[in-house]
This record gives C-alpha cells, sequence and structure tokens, in this order.
C-alpha cells in the first residue's frame, strides 16, 4: 500500500501494475490531503508515513492488517511514549 502523490497512472505503469476486481497485491493511493504525510521520514526516493499514521492505516485492513498493527503499536509506539505518562 503506498499514498502517491501525483501520477499515479505514470506510476502504475511504470511498476507494471494492472487493475484487478478483486485480490489485489499493491494498492496506490491518492490521499485526500496532506495529513497522512506529517511526520513521513524520507527513505531512498520516496517517504514512509509516521509510525501513528500507518498504525491507523493497518488497523483498516481486517486479520492481518490488525495484526500488523498491533505489531508495530507494541514494538514501534508504545516504547516511543514517555514513561510517566
Amino acid at each position: 500500500m503506498a499514498y502517491v502523490v501525483g501520477g499515479l497512472d505514470d506510476l502504475a505503469e511504470r511498476l507494471e501494475l494492472k487493475a484487478v476486481t478483486s485480490g489485489a497485491n499493491v494498492n496506490l493511493i491518492t490521499p485526500y490531503d496532506d495529513g497522512v504525510l506529517y511526520g513521513a521520514e524520507a527513505k531512498g526516493d520516496g517517504k514512509v508515513t509516521s509510525p501513528v499514521q500507518t498504525y491507523l492505516d493497518l488497523r483498516q485492513i481486517k486479520g492481518r492488517g490488525e495484526e500488523a498493527a498491533a505489531f508495530l503499536k507494541q514494538q514501534v509506539i508504545q516504547p516511543s511514549w514517555p514513561e510517566n505518562a
């Protein structure tokens, strides 16, 4: 899953992706606002959403997404919280 700002069709073509009605392996999404990119970190030629945004996105995916969100919360997000919070 990736947020794409501009050129979504061009990116899909360069990656040789094809649209399917079900069972997609890749989801390219145009964000409805720039808020999803708040706190994103540069990685190579792209950006990776903040752990909190990634957690929120994963929570929306039933099954494995929820499992991945719980893991991310436990291993990445919670350790960053202040001890007395």
